[in-house]
């Protein structure tokens, strides 16, 4: 209960709370079957843009991690792309903590004619390095509270601590 209310304390935290509390539920197919989560992410058809506030208390990189493997074995006449980008110094609503950063991904992302990596730069610059402790080339943002910085990791370069590694065996 004191982490739900915690995020109500920070800069846009009433708003962020009430856009997750008045939210639709899920609905898992057309025809009304139910699936987890991962069978819903597997049938999606269209690219997906995941962006995780690197500060994030709940929803740590190991759901991105396992989100990406879901989406990468999606039927291949999908055609369709999926990006996983962090942004520091935000946490659990980057849209709202990080307003800056998420508005210059989405409008390239919405704008791209090609969302492929090759084509499309989220981060502003080509990194020369895929890991994550290499990754150097990043965009920053300055909002009033604060600086948040965007970074871009394929799958496998999403680095998990011992905890996640355990916890996401059995997810």
């Amino acid at each position: 209960m004191h982490q739900i209310r915690n995020c109500t304390l920070g800069n846009g935290g009433h708003a962020a709370f009430a856009s997750i509390m008045w939210s639709p539920p899920l609905n898992s197919y057309d025809d009304g079957r139910k699936g987890n989560f991962q069978d819903c992410l597997s049938q999606v058809a269209c690219d997906v843009f995941l962006v995780y506030g690197q500060d994030d208390p709940w929803c740590k990189p190991a759901f991105a991690k396992n989100m990406l493997k879901a989406l990468e074995e999606r039927r291949k006449d999908f055609s369709a792309v999926h990006r996983y980008v962090e942004i520091s110094n935000a946490g659990h609503c980057p849209n709202h903590e990080a307003p800056q950063a998420v508005g210059h991904l989405v409008q390239s992302w919405v704008g791209a004619k090609d969302r492929s990596k090759e084509q499309l730069s989220l981060i502003g610059t080509t990194a020369s390095t895929t890991s994550r402790q290499q990754q150097q080339h990043h965009k920053t943002f300055r909002e009033e509270w604060g600086e948040h910085s965007i970074f871009e990791y394929d799958r496998e370069d999403i680095k998990l601590g011992w905890v996640d590694r355990f916890v996401t065996s059995f997810m």
